[in-house]
């Protein structure tokens, strides 16, 4: 038989009064951990109303901080074109989210999305067209704003595309930057964006009103007086009636796209005379073309291809 052990001894009454309290103090430091991240989590998603204010101003009032956060990226989203990242978005205004009394009436989702979208104002950071020094739209990639002004020069040279010389240019000054602009003046692709680059500007009109003249509605609309001349070029502008339209702008294209093309045509040598006794002569031209239409020619080269007959002998 194998022999009996002898009992453990059992441990102070005083240590086991010590591992019961360190129990208690930690079930109770587990439980406070556990219910204050639990209060946390439901004051952010759940149960702590919040307004929504821009730059003080108070928007919308949503069910928690966390319901506010997601309704402001989607009126964003709403916004901003397709392509640009959330990284792209400039906010100008103060965003707060403050506290509402707990018995506060909050928005829907929906509701809230809305106008937070109607009152926000952003900007969205990609590749800005600068014209003579403008900024006039930007886009979500520099390929996507190189692609829009080439598709801007293909609108108007894709008629004459066999007979173009040289390169295709813009008369004015073309640059892209990496810059913010206005959500106003941001395009997805340059699908979008080139037509408003070719399409023509309304005309501005103002009404003449008692004791106007073509100066004085010049200097009050911040034009030059040749300015106001070149707009309403035909109309007479000495003898101006009150309720009588003027133009402060005319029809304009934000670009003008200039390309050359070579052309011939045949000419007769003299004027006068018998048409099969005046002779022919080629003239080739290379030829200047704003935007399709001819502003300039030069002579390349002339060659008789029919002399003409000598005088004494008609």
């Amino acid at each position: 038989m194998d022999p009996v052990s002898p009992p453990e001894p059992s441990p102070p009454s005083s240590l086991n009064l010590q591992i019961k309290t360190l129990k208690v103090v930690v079930a109770f430091l587990v439980a406070a951990i556990v219910g204050a991240s639990a209060y946390l989590f439901y004051l952010h998603k759940v149960g702590s109303p919040v307004q929504i204010a821009l730059d003080g101003k108070t928007i919308a009032t949503v069910r928690s901080a966390a319901v506010g956060e997601r309704d402001l990226r989607f009126a964003e989203a709403t916004i901003i074109p397709s392509g640009y990242s959330r990284a792209s978005i400039v906010r100008l205004q103060r965003i707060q989210f403050v506290p509402a009394d707990p018995g506060s009436i909050v928005e829907s989702d929906m509701t809230a999305e809305g106008q937070l979208a109607a009152a926000l104002k952003i900007h969205v950071r990609g590749y800005a067209i600068f014209i003579n020094g403008r900024p006039v739209m930007v886009l979500p990639t520099d390929d996507e704003a190189t692609q829009t002004l080439e598709t801007v020069k293909s609108h108007w040279t894709s008629t004459i595309h066999q007979n173009l010389t040289g390169p295709v240019g813009f008369v004015q000054d073309v640059e892209i930057v990496k810059k913010s602009l206005p959500v106003t003046e941001a395009y997805s692709d340059g699908n979008t964006a080139a037509p408003t680059l070719w399409q023509e500007s309304p005309v501005k009109t103002v009404t003449v009103e008692q004791g106007d003249t073509g100066y004085k509605i010049a200097h009050r609309n911040r034009l030059s007086f040749a300015q106001f001349l070149l707009a309403n070029a035909g109309k007479d502008i000495n003898h101006l009636k009150p309720g009588q339209l003027v133009n402060i702008q005319s029809s304009t294209r934000k670009l003008t796209v200039r390309c050359a093309v070579d052309q011939s045509d045949d000419e007769r040598i003299l004027a006068s005379g018998p048409k099969d006794a005046a002779g022919v002569r080629r003239i080739e031209y290379s030829v200047t073309l704003l935007n399709g239409v001819e502003s300039s020619r030069r002579i390349i080269s002339m060659k008789i291809t029919q002399p003409a007959k000598a005088r004494s002998s008609l």
